[in-house]
């Protein structure tokens, strides 16, 4: 993983993550998923990840799988679309404005 992040970095290609299974992961969330920007355990989490990675920290997503529900919840759906909205902004933005090759020459998309 580390060599796939340095390579995106030399390239300026944004990088992103999605914690999931976030509820097996911390007691607070599995009570209630509204608690996943309250809960330590998640936050130390994606701090981990941050510091393993490199990735930035408004780019970790925390989202909880469907896996056991029966029907749509929309608190579910919300961290996921939360997470969704975000990547494709993150995409248009990266696209928008180019990305360098290692030669320092801005490929265009």
């Amino acid at each position: 993983m580390n060599r796939i992040t340095e390579a995106a970095r030399d390239y300026e290609i944004p990088q992103m993550a999605i914690l999931t299974n976030i509820d097996e992961a911390c007691p607070l969330v599995k009570e209630s998923i509204q608690n996943v920007y309250k809960s330590k355990h998640i936050k130390k989490k994606i701090e981990l990840l941050h510091h393993q990675l490199g990735i930035p920290l408004s780019n970790i997503f925390p989202v909880k799988n469907y896996h056991e529900e029966i029907d749509l919840d929309g608190d579910i759906d919300m961290l996921i679309l939360r997470a969704l909205r975000q990547i494709i902004q993150i995409a248009n933005d990266h696209v928008e404005k180019g990305t360098k090759s290692r030669t320092g020459q801005l490929i265009d998309f």
